[in-house]
């Protein structure tokens, strides 16, 4: 592909997710957490690139904080061939996250710096991302695996998933066993329950 995309239309950027992809793919540009694939800045970059839109980082300061913390904020615009602005990011990195305690300085800086690039692309081309068929957020946007926390929508089908498994133990009737049959089969379609729980309650309402 050598001739630029133009964002704004559809076609070409269907055919270009193909592409987009196959170079995420050969140069190993994503990162997987909790099952998912977010792409990383280096990523976002080809893509914008490949859109005749360029990043560039146009401030970075130290922010005031906490004693023996160390934090950054930047910001990035994105700029079309023409110069004119289009994007704009804002990020910040701290040394007191999880994974950067053993940063030092300037590596909290440039951390602001990359994540401010990569929020710009995402604010303006999240859909491009996702047409590639990964996340719409910079794999540097999020924390640890192992500090990503349940989302609320992630907490409340937990709770409907407990309500509908006391509803289902406790039907006695035949009136209530077939409504509960039609009620598993519309929170499995919702994913509110697993496969192995809907085989698990059929056989307790005899479906």
């Amino acid at each position: 592909m050598t001739d630029l995309v133009d964002y704004r239309s559809i076609n070409q950027l269907q055919g270009f997710s193909n592409v987009l992809k196959d170079f995420i793919v050969k140069n190993n540009l994503y990162t997987v957490i909790r099952g998912k694939k977010y792409v990383n800045v280096e990523g976002w970059e080809f893509a914008g690139v490949s859109l005749g839109v360029s990043a560039n980082v146009i401030d970075c300061k130290k922010v005031k904080s906490q004693e023996n913390e160390i934090k950054y904020r930047a910001v990035a615009e994105l700029l079309d061939l023409a110069g004119n602005r289009i994007g704009l990011g804002i990020a910040i990195c701290s040394n007191l996250e999880v994974n950067k305690k053993s940063f030092e300085e300037y590596a909290v800086a440039s951390m602001a710096q990359t994540r401010a690039i990569g929020k710009a692309y995402r604010n303006k081309f999240a859909f491009v991302i996702k047409m590639a068929g990964y996340e719409p957020i910079p794999s540097e946007e999020m924390p640890p695996e192992n500090m990503v926390k349940p989302n609320k929508i992630e907490v409340q089908s937990r709770s409907i998933g407990s309500q509908i498994k006391d509803i289902i133990y406790n039907a006695k009737t035949t009136q209530e066993k077939e409504k509960c049959k039609k009620m598993i089969s519309k929170a499995l379609d919702n994913k509110l329950i697993t496969d192995e729980q809907f085989t698990e309650y059929s056989k307790v309402i005899g479906g």
